[in-house]
C-alpha cells in the first residue's frame, strides 16, 4: 500500500507520542504499582506470542490541533496462532486527505491485500510453506534485541517520581492502573526531547508540504498534561490501556496552539477470535516461489522519479537510475545515480551510490554502499509485484529519506 508523506509524518508523530505516553505512564506507576504494571506488560506480550490460541487487538490513535482532528488511525489485528492466520484492517484519515482503508490477510499459502482506491483484492500464492513460518506471530517486544537496555534507560529517566499511580480493583476484582502528570511533574529530559522531536517532525512536514495546516512553532513546545489508564483480566493480561498527552507552543506569529494526542489499545475476543479467509475467486493472483531474493534475470537498469510538491502541484524534478550489472548468490555489482533537473539543485541534494557488499537470504537482501562523499550506508532491495519492477530503498540504517520517496523502480527495456 502506498502511503502519503503527510500520512507518514502524522503516523510517526503518533508513534512518537505513544512512546512518550508509555514513558510518562511508567513515571506515574513508580512506587508500588510500577513493578506490577511492568510485569503485567511483559506477561501480556509473551502470551500474545506463544500463550493464546487467538485474539483481536484494536488500536486507535488521534492527533488534534486546537481541537481539530489532523490525524486519525484505527487498526484492528486478528491473529489465529492455531490455524496460522492473520487479518488486519486499517482506517486512516489526515486533515487534507480522504479517508483511506486497507485490508490484509495472510495464511501459510496465501497473502492478500485490498485498499479503497480500486477495491481490488490482490493475492499471492505460495508454493512452499518454508518462507511463511512464524509470519503470523506477534513478537514479544521484551525479548527483542536491546529491550533490556531500553528498559533500564526508562527506569533511570523516570526514577525520580514516586507514588503517582492509583492501583485499584475493578468490580471483577482485577487490577487497574491510573494516574496523571502536569507540567511541573514531567521530567525535564523527557520534556526537552519531546519538544525537540515534535518541532523537527512538524518542520519536516512543512518542507514536504507547503500547504500544511500545521503551525510553525518558534517557542519551545512543552507538555501540559499526561493521563494514563490500564486494566488487566483475571489471568493478569492487560486487556485495555489508554493514554493522552497535551503539548502547547507558540507559532511564528506568537499565537499559542495546543496539540493533543490520544491512544487506546484493546485486547479482546481472547480464544474466541475467528480469522476467515477472503473470497479469492475474483482476486488478481500472483504466483510466488519460496526464494524471494534476486537472481540474474533481474539484471539491468531501473528508473524512479524524483518528485516534490510546489503549492498544490506535484512535479518531477529529476530521475533515479538503478543499475544492477551482475547478480549472484554472494554479490550484487551495481550503482544508483540521481540526476536533478537544472534549477532544482537547491531543492534536492542528489546522491550517487556504489554497492560494496550484500547480505542475502530467503527473506531479504541488504546492500552496503558508499556515496559520492565517502559516506557508507545500507539499502534494502527485493523483488516487487510483477516482473518489470523491484523495490529499493536506501538509508535503512537511519539516514533521513528524501521527501516523497517511494521504493518502486521500473525496468528499462531497450
Amino acid at each position: 500500500m502506498k502511503v502519503s508523506k503527510t500520512a507518514k509524518t502524522a503516523a510517526i508523530f503518533g508513534i512518537g507520542a505513544c512512546i512518550f505516553v508509555t514513558t510518562a505512564f511508567a513515571d506515574m506507576a513508580l512506587g508500588s504499582g510500577y513493578d506490577k504494571l511492568k510485569s503485567s506488560a511483559k506477561y501480556t506480550t509473551s502470551q500474545l506470542e506463544n500463550g493464546l490460541n487467538n485474539f483481536t487487538v484494536e488500536q486507535t490513535m488521534s492527533v488534534t490541533l486546537d481541537d481539530e482532528i489532523v490525524q486519525y488511525h484505527n487498526w484492528v489485528l486478528k491473529t489465529d496462532n492455531v490455524n496460522k492466520r492473520t487479518e488486519n484492517v486499517t482506517v486512516s484519515k489526515s486533515y487534507n486527505e480522504d479517508e483511506s482503508e486497507y485490508y490484509a490477510y495472510d495464511d501459510m499459502t496465501h497473502s492478500a491485500y485490498k485498499d479503497r482506491r480500486d477495491n481490488q483484492l490482490y493475492v499471492t500464492e505460495y508454493s512452499s510453506n518454508e518462507r511463511r513460518e512464524d509470519f503470523y506471530k506477534v513478537e514479544d517486544l521484551f525479548q527483542e534485541e536491546g529491550a533490556v537496555e531500553i528498559e533500564k534507560i526508562i527506569d533511570a529517566v523516570v526514577g525520580n517520581l514516586k507514588d503517582l499511580v492509583q492501583v485499584d480493583k475493578n468490580k471483577e476484582g482485577n487490577d487497574t492502573f491510573s494516574g496523571s502528570l502536569n507540567t511541573s511533574q514531567v521530567p525535564a529530559l523527557v520534556n526537552g526531547v519531546s519538544s525537540f522531536g515534535i518541532k523537527q517532525i512538524i518542520g519536516s512536514e512543512h518542507e514536504s508540504n507547503q500547504d500544511s495546516l500545521l503551525p510553525k512553532f518558534t517557542s519551545d513546545i512543552y507538555v501540559t498534561s499526561v493521563e494514563g489508564f490500564a486494566s488487566e483480566n483475571e489471568q493478569g493480561i492487560l486487556t485495555h490501556s489508554q493514554g493522552s498527552v497535551s503539548f502547547s507552543g507558540k507559532d511564528i506569529n506568537g499565537q499559542e496552539h495546543q496539540i493533543d494526542v490520544s491512544i487506546s489499545i484493546d485486547l479482546k475476543d481472547i480464544n474466541s477470535t475467528v480469522v476467515t479467509p477472503p473470497d479469492f475467486t475474483n482476486g488478481i493472483v500472483n504466483q510466488y516461489d519460496a526464494n524471494s531474493t534476486l537472481n540474474e534475470k533481474y539484471e539491468g537498469a531501473y528508473v524512479n522519479n524524483i518528485v516534490i510538491q510546489e503549492g498544490s502541484d506535484i512535479i518531477k524534478i529529476g530521475e533515479r537510475k538503478l543499475v544492477l550489472e551482475e547478480i549472484s548468490d554472494n554479490q550484487i555489482i551495481g550503482n544508483l545515480e540521481e540526476t536533478v533537473y537544472e534549477g532544482y539543485e537547491k531543492k534536492y541534494e542528489s546522491k550517487s551510490l556504489t554497492f560494496t557488499k550484500i547480505e542475502q537470504n530467503n527473506y531479504q537482501t541488504i546492500i552496503d554502499y558508499v556515496d559520492q562523499e565517502g559516506n557508507t550506508g545500507s539499502a534494502f532491495i527485493n523483488r516487487n509485484e510483477g516482473l518489470d519492477s523491484i523495490y529499493f530503498i536506501y538509508g535503512v540504517n537511519g539516514d533521513i529519506q528524501p521527501n516523497f520517496y517511494n521504493g518502486n523502480y521500473v525496468k528499462v527495456f531497450e
